[in-house]
């Protein structure tokens, strides 16, 4: 299991969170333990993204130069 830091933020109105190794890996909460939540489903999201792109490339045809 991959582990990821996570920063956290408070705000007036909530919370952030964000990951410094995921670029655009974000969310946020109206409270501390529901951005913790939030933030463990967008680095699931944003994995299981990374890896359908990397599969999609995988597939695209080599061209010839």
């Amino acid at each position: 299991m991959t582990e990821y830091a996570v920063v956290i933020e408070r705000s007036p109105n909530n919370f952030g969170a964000w990951v410094p190794d995921l670029d655009g890996c974000v969310s946020t909460g109206k409270t501390l333990e529901e951005v913790k939540r939030n933030i463990v489903e967008a680095i699931e999201m944003h994995i299981e993204s990374l890896r359908e792109t990397v599969s999609q490339c995988r597939l695209q045809p080599r061209r010839s130069p």
